[in-house]
């Protein structure tokens, strides 16, 4: 009996669970330094969003599965109330937010346009703190201890679940959209470049910035601003796809090289401004860049509509002068004919 074939929702599934668990149990080592509280970079969040964007709100079953799994073999209390509460808020919370996402701008989350602009911005920023203001109280009511809840530490804990969930979404969400959805749809952009090119310009892009964490100078002098000039480079060659992947390549190494050179809480904050500085620019100028090529494409093929209309209308006048001639020719051909001949004597005589 043969298997039936997967579906492209159903490939897209398997590798959400694949990365899921990766980089949930990843998630430890992408701290920027052991021992501080806080990590900027949670992605799993923003693969929930992507897949519920991209496929709808019936695949909730399926994140819901996923961040059950990962967080009660991650728990090492197995407290059955967490590994079901958590999981669940994050699923209903994304759940949610790809539902109205779906309403308002269809299967894609990306900027783009006044109310593009506005729904991913929101949604980026407003699921994470939904789901961080209501996680973080219901630990600290389930916690059991005796002592008043400070304000300042309740917010403090808000923030830093806030800050790694929204930078996961901000990295992940337009490269899922991007790529993963032309995969979906079948389509291919409107500009290919070849590969090595394309490499050249990442490889400068991350050079930049590990220029940056691994000189102490660079350092000290927060120098992120060089990396803008080949993130530019990208865009305006590869638009939108390329800056997506800009975007998550320099939170990936950047990230890497914080930890291998021991930076501080202060230097996290700082890169996760200019994360967001480059999401910002690469996201706004790939997008012009994509549209204009999008706009180009468009006039190209109407172009080339427009000549064939005309060939064709050129073809038609032919042809109508053909089909004239042709009839001239046979009343000419039909006046020779002996017969016709025969019977204007016959008419004469």
């Amino acid at each position: 009996m043969r298997l039936p074939r997967p579906t492209k929702p159903h490939l897209l599934c398997a590798a959400y669970v694949v990365l899921h668990a990766l980089v949930h149990f990843s998630a430890g080592w992408f701290e920027v330094e052991p021992g501080i509280a806080i990590s900027i970079w949670y992605p799993p969040g923003g693969l929930a969003l992507a897949l519920l964007v991209l496929l709808g709100p019936r695949y909730a079953g399926v994140v819901f599965a996923a961040n059950f799994t990962t967080a009660w073999a991650s728990d090492s209390a197995h407290e059955l109330w967490s590994a079901i509460f958590f999981p669940g808020l994050l699923t209903v919370t994304y759940t949610t937010a790809a539902w109205l996402v779906r309403r308002l701008l269809g299967p894609r989350l990306l900027p783009g346009g006044p109310r593009g602009t506005v729904v991913f911005c929101l949604t980026i920023a407003g699921a994470p703190l939904a789901a961080a203001l209501i996680g973080t109280a219901v630990a600290t009511a389930m916690s059991g201890r005796p002592e008043p809840v400070v304000l300042p530490a309740f917010f403090r804990s808000v923030l830093a679940w806030w800050i790694g969930d929204a930078s996961g979404l901000l990295t992940v969400v337009p490269a899922a959209m991007v790529h993963a959805g032309a995969w979906l749809d079948g389509t291919r952009p409107a500009r290919s470049t070849s590969l090595l090119p394309a490499i050249l310009r990442g490889a400068v892009l991350l050079g930049t910035l590990a220029l940056v964490l691994a000189i102490p100078v660079l350092r000290e002098q927060r120098a992120f601003y060089l990396c803008f000039l080949p993130l530019v480079w990208i865009c305006v060659h590869h638009g939108l796809r390329g800056a997506t992947l800009a975007t998550l390549a320099v939170m990936l190494v950047g990230l890497v090289g914080m930890r291998i050179a021991g930076t501080t809480e202060g230097l996290a904050y700082i890169f996760l401004l200019f994360t967001v500085a480059v999401a910002g620019v690469g996201l706004g100028l790939g997008t012009v860049v994509s549209r204009r090529d999008e706009a180009e494409a468009r006039l190209a093929a109407s172009n080339a509509e427009l000549d064939r209309l005309r060939r064709l209308e050129f073809d038609e006048k032919i042809a109508a002068q053909l089909a004239e001639e042709k009839a001239r020719l046979e009343v000419l051909r039909y006046q020779l004919n002996p017969h016709f001949l025969y019977n204007a004597l016959n008419s004469v005589y």
